[in-house]
């Protein structure tokens, strides 16, 4: 996901000032490893280990991560377009192409690779031309590691954040509060119709993950200046009483849809009101007692790396546990969990060495304003 740290190692001062937001990738990657790992493990592990599955299943950890990752891209995402219109819009997407692109393209090509030769899984040229614009739904594309949807989107966000500030809105309070009230209407509405799948990827979510990223831009204003003074009407609020309100509207939503699934036994409804519930929970937790971990905050600052190629990991481990016919079959769940992630961890920091901090760099090089 996006990360704004642009120190060409992933180390961070503790006295940074965002730091903890790092911090909070780096719980949120974990949370996105521990269900996937989980997930295609537990046939494998031993009984008494799967509890590690069932925790990760019933709290919906992948879902409590994505969103901790989708309110952190509203923190940084609509306060890092700055300047005039024209050098303003040029340094933000260059910056943006060169932080997303040269790791991905290389995450669709490995990932392409390992599924088609040890999974079976075959893709015409169409399909990697979909998946390397990092909009594969949008052209009606199977994408090649199914944790691509997220990046969707991101750059959907991207593009309203853009527009927003060509339009001079993109830090007005009250037009970030609009755009996520718009982003819970969306949902509302196309929930109407897909109301059998509320746990769906595609387009019946939408809504509601670009208004938890619009609601995490409202709340980067109010972290910057608490004391804030806002206009409604012809009298002044203080900017908490805002803020109180946006994250209390925004939790009636998967509230709602949690209060239903319970009433109605339906284990999905439960678990995506949770998911979203607990999500935007951690990330006002950690925002109010920052973590500065050092351990932590580096995992937080690879945590993109992590993020694209922890599948294409645990799916080679799955090859060489097939091919040790058993031997290393009917381990517990934690050390699968332990072995995937350590191993996710060491290509992260290999990525970001070789890969990101490059990319980065050639991104913040190309888009410097021209003298």
């Amino acid at each position: 996901m996006s990360n704004t740290n642009q120190n060409p190692v992933p180390i961070v001062s503790q006295k940074h000032r965002y730091a903890h937001i790092d911090a909070l990738r780096g719980i949120a990657v974990m949370l996105v490893v521990w269900i996937h790992v989980s997930e295609s493990y537990r046939s494998l592990a031993s009984e008494s280990s799967r509890w590690l599955y069932r925790w990760a299943h019933t709290l919906n950890v992948g879902r409590i991560g994505v969103v901790i990752f989708f309110a952190i891209s509203g923190f940084v995402i609509a306060h890092s377009i700055k300047g005039e219109r024209k050098e303003g819009s040029r340094r933000f997407w260059i910056r943006r192409f060169f932080r997303l692109y040269p790791l991905f393209w290389l995450s669709v090509g490995i990932g392409g690779l390992v599924m088609s030769m040890w999974f079976a899984r075959h893709y015409d040229l169409g399909t990697f031309a979909a998946n390397a614009t990092m909009l594969p739904l949008f052209f009606g594309k199977e994408p090649i590691l199914g944790l691509y949807w997220t990046l969707e989107v991101e750059l959907i966000f991207y593009l309203l954040c853009w527009l927003l500030f060509l339009a001079g809105g993109v830090r007005n309070l009250w037009v970030l509060f609009s755009a996520m009230i718009a982003g819970i209407v969306y949902f509302k509405l196309t929930m109407s119709y897909h109301w059998y799948s509320v746990a769906h990827i595609g387009s019946s979510i939408l809504g509601l993950n670009l208004a938890v990223m619009f609601w995490g831009a409202l709340y980067r204003l109010y972290y910057d200046d608490p004391q804030r003074p806002v206009r409604f009407l012809d009298r002044q609020i203080p900017m908490r009483w805002l803020m109180a309100l946006a994250t209390a509207i925004l939790l009636s939503v998967p509230g709602n849809v949690l209060i239903i699934g319970l009433r109605q036994s339906l284990s999905d409804w439960v678990r995506f009101g949770l998911g979203y519930l607990l999500g935007i929970g951690i990330f006002l937790l950690f925002n109010r007692i920052r973590l500065y971990n050092r351990w932590i905050v580096r995992i937080g600052v690879v945590s993109y790396s992590i993020y694209l190629f922890h599948p294409i990991v645990f799916n080679l481990f799955l090859v060489l546990i097939q091919f040790s016919r058993g031997i290393l079959a009917g381990r517990s769940l934690e050390i699968y969990l332990i072995t995937n992630l350590i191993a996710s961890l060491l290509l992260a920091f290999l990525l970001y060495r070789y890969v990101e901090k490059p990319s980065i760099e050639i991104g913040h090089m190309l888009s410097r304003s021209k003298q």
